[in-house]
């Protein structure tokens, strides 16, 4: 056997198990039907911590395209959360989360605070802008907290 043949035959040996552990990961981010559970309690238990009770969220105009920026946000779950939203364009732009009851407008150049209601962990709200339906969407994902 050859130097170059007893590489490749290690590598399918470790590559083999690496893409199916890989496969497994992938089909299971993707299987959205099926609620991601945690193994132990200490996964649980342990949550994220978070300093700051409020996100920025910015409508914007990319390439005359009407965008929030960023795309994602996060927060822990609780009392007390708001987004704060800034709209940089010309016209009237706002915030919709149908699963919250939550819809604000902001003027061109404006800016609110808005409070959300308690948010629950493990959950992903759809966020949109109820005035530009070509607008491009966003999410709130909600993490455990400490």
């Amino acid at each position: 056997m050859t130097r170059s043949q007893s590489c490749q035959s290690r590598m399918h040996w470790v590559g083999g198990p690496l893409l199916g552990l890989l496969a497994t990961m992938v089909l299971a981010c993707i299987d959205t039907q099926r609620p991601i559970v945690l193994e132990n309690a200490h996964q649980a238990a342990a949550g994220y911590s978070e300093d700051r009770s409020q996100v920025d969220l910015v409508a914007s105009e990319v390439g005359g395209q009407s965008v929030f920026l960023p795309a994602t946000l996060v927060l822990t779950a609780g009392a007390g959360r708001s987004i704060h939203l800034v709209n940089t364009t010309g016209k009237p732009h706002g915030v919709r989360i149908p699963g919250l009851g939550v819809e604000v407008l902001v003027p061109p150049g404006g800016e609110t605070v808005t409070e959300l209601p308690p948010l629950e962990a493990g959950r992903v709200y759809a966020v949109a802008c109820p005035v530009d339906e070509a607008h491009s969407r966003a999410s709130l994902v909600v993490v455990p907290a400490r």
